[in-house]
C-alpha cells in the first residue's frame, strides 16, 4: 500500500479550526469615567411636557455590562396618588365613598315660608258647614251685614246638599224643595233689586198674567177706538197687610205714568184717569192689590183713549215703587191711528 499524502493547504485549514474566532476578556472595564455621578432627578409636575417625554436615553447611563436593554420600553406612568382598593363583589363603591363624606354647607340661612293667608269669610263658612260645624259659619260671617249673613246662610243648606246629590237624576221632590229654597233666599234681594219691564204689548183682551190676545200686526186703530196695553213688571214686592179683610194678607202697590207722542215726539194730552173730564200731558196711574199670598207675577193694564189725528204713535210706559227709589221705563210701542 502506497501511502497517502495530504496537501499541504488541507493541514494548515485544520490547524485554524482550534485557533479561537475571539478573545474573551474576564476583567470588566467601566464603561463611565472615574468619579462621574448621575445629576439629580428633577420633579416635574404630573402632565408637563417634560414629564411626558418618550425619550428613554437617560435610562442606559446607569445600565452595567452585560444588563439587557428593552427596544421599546412600556411608557411611565404618572403617580395618581394613593391606590383604590377593587370593591369586593358584595359592595359597592361610589363617588362619595372615594372623597370622603360630604360636610354639611356653612353659614346657611333657612328662608321660613311664609305663613299661610286666611280663608275669606265665604270661603270659611263654606268649609265649616261642610264639615258640619253651622257655628263656625256663623262666627266666619260676623264680619258682613246683616243683610248679607242672613242671605249666605240661607244658601248655604242648599249649596251643601247640591253638592251631595246628583241633580240630573235626583228624586224630583229633593229638587223641589231646593227650588224652594232658592226662591226664599231669592227674596230677600226682590225689596232691593232694579223694576223691570219684560213686555209692553197691545192686546185685543187680557185675561191674566201672561195670557192676553195680541193686537195683529200692522192693523191702525180708529179715532175713536179704546187702545189696551199688556205690561209684564218683574222685582215687585208685596208687604203684609195690616187689617185686611177676607184673609188677604198681603197688599202691593205701584205707580206708573203713561205717554203718548206722535211722529215729532210731542206729547199727546191725554184723558186724566182720575177725572175724565180733564187733559193731561201724561196720565198717572196708582195701582193698589190686596191678596192672601205674596204676588210673584205682576202684569198692568191700561185702557186709553187713542189720539183723533190719524199718524203715527208710540207709547212708553214708567212704572216705581211707591218710596220711587225703585222704577222702570219701558222702550216706545208703535201704533198707528187711521182715517
Amino acid at each position: 500500500m502506497t501511502a497517502r499524502r495530504w496537501p499541504l493547504p488541507t493541514l494548515a485549514a485544520l490547524g485554524l479550526g482550534l485557533v479561537p474566532a475571539c478573545l474573551y476578556v474576564e476583567k470588566s472595564v467601566p464603561i463611565t469615567p472615574p468619579g462621574w455621578k448621575p445629576p439629580p432627578a428633577k420633579m416635574l409636575p404630573v402632565g408637563s411636557p417634560a414629564a411626558t417625554d418618550k425619550s428613554d436615553f437617560a435610562s442606559l447611563l446607569p445600565r452595567k455590562p452585560g444588563d439587557r436593554v428593552a427596544k421599546n420600553p412600556p411608557p411611565a406612568v404618572a403617580d395618581a396618588g394613593p391606590r383604590v382598593e377593587a370593591a369586593t363583589p358584595t359592595e359597592t363603591r361610589t363617588s362619595l365613598d372615594l372623597v370622603g363624606p360630604v360636610q354639611p354647607a356653612q353659614n346657611v340661612v333657612k328662608v321660613p315660608d311664609p305663613p299661610a293667608e286666611p280663608d275669606a269669610p265665604l270661603t270659611a263658612a263654606v268649609r265649616a258647614f261642610g264639615d258640619g260645624h253651622p257655628e263656625r259659619a256663623v262666627e266666619a260671617l260676623k264680619g258682613m251685614g246683616k243683610g248679607n249673613q242672613a242671605f249666605v246662610l240661607e244658601l248655604l243648606p242648599l249649596l251643601d246638599r247640591v253638592s251631595k246629590i246628583d241633580l240630573d237624576h235626583a228624586d224630583p221632590q229633593e229638587v223641589a224643595v231646593l227650588s224652594e229654597q232658592l226662591q226664599a233666599a231669592a227674596a230677600r234681594l226682590e225689596p232691593k233689586a232694579a223694576l223691570r219691564i219684560d213686555r209692553a204689548t197691545f192686546c185685543r183682551k187680557v185675561a191674566g198674567f201672561g195670557r192676553y190676545d195680541p193686537w195683529p200686526d200692522g192693523q191702525a186703530f180708529g179715532p175713536a177706538d179704546l187702545a189696551e196695553l199688556y205690561v209684564e213688571v218683574r222685582h215687585v214686592t208685596s208687604e203684609p197687610a195690616s187689617g185686611a179683610a177676607n184673609g188677604e194678607a198681603f197688599v202691593t202697590r205701584l205707580a206708573s205714568t203713561l205717554e203718548v207722542r206722535d211722529a215729532a215726539g210731542r206729547l199727546v194730552e191725554q184723558t186724566d184717569p182720575a177725572d175724565w173730564q180733564k187733559r193731561v200731558p201724561a196720565a198717572r196711574f196708582d195701582r193698589t192689590d190686596f191678596s192672601r199670598t205674596p204676588v210673584r207675577d205682576y202684569f198692568l193694564k191700561y185702557r186709553f183713549p187713542v189720539p183723533p189725528v190719524p199718524g203715527a204713535y208710540t207709547v212708553t210706559v214708567e212704572v216705581r215703587d211707591p218710596a220711587g227709589v225703585r222704577k222702570a221705563r219701558s222702550k216706545p210701542v208703535e201704533f198707528r191711528v187711521g182715517p
